[in-house]
């Protein structure tokens, strides 16, 4: 039906206009398939982490109530699998205020001032914890430390990537009106333009919701 519906509103000439060839736009519809590319690479680093952890040492993921979202946190794990190399016992033997300290260098070397010691504490205690497959811990810590490295690198990529979207859209002189929409950022909304384009190409509203595959039928 959906392929029937499509066919009539071609006979009938009710299509917006194909996407015209513009330079700036362009650019930006590129950046926005980078930053996509870029999110699923976040997402599957993030899952990569949580299914080690879960099998290996599921304590950690217990420290913190949203340890993807906490620089804390993570700032914590990367110490462990970063300096010490996923060997736990080694980390224990610094000394939970040795560890603080350690954790506190890498918590402001990811841009934030201090840490959360109820979280670093609840990470050093959870060292000491012998749940998960023993055997396979020390292999699966390190590559946890090679997907952080990816993480991060992922992460880096995307703000620049994002602060340049950001910058098309002062280039074509929209950043102002779209901010004045509640709840939408400069970003957001350069990621929706990225993917539909120049606007004034349709005919109305509704083309733009059909654009967007929401209602491909009456």
């Amino acid at each position: 039906k959906d392929a029937v519906l499509i066919a009539r509103l071609t006979a009938q000439l009710r299509c917006y206009l194909p996407e015209p060839v513009d330079e700036t736009w362009g650019r930006l519809r590129h950046l926005g398939a980078r930053r996509e590319a870029l999110l699923t690479e976040h997402t599957a680093c993030v899952q990569q982490i949580r299914d080690l952890l879960e099998c290996v040492w599921p304590a950690a993921m217990q420290a913190a109530k949203h340890p993807f979202k906490s620089t804390n946190w993570v700032a914590a794990l990367t110490v462990i699998v970063v300096r010490d190399g996923g060997d736990l016992a080694r980390t224990r033997r610094l000394g939970v205020d040795r560890w603080a300290e350690q954790v506190r260098r890498e918590v402001i070397r990811r841009g934030k001032v201090k840490p959360c010691l109820r979280i670093v504490r609840a990470l050093f205690k959870a060292l000491s914890d012998a749940s998960g497959v023993q055997s396979h811990r020390l292999g699966a810590l390190e590559r946890v430390g090679w997907v952080l490295a990816d993480w991060d690198a992922v992460r880096a990529n995307r703000t620049v990537v994002e602060q340049r979207m950001v910058a098309v859209l002062d280039e074509l002189g929209v950043t102002e009106l779209v901010c004045t929409i509640p709840g939408l950022s400069a970003v957001g909304a350069a990621a929706i333009l990225a993917e539909t384009g120049d606007l004034r190409r349709f005919t109305s509203a509704r083309a733009v919701v059909k654009h967007a595959g929401l209602a491909p039928r009456e």
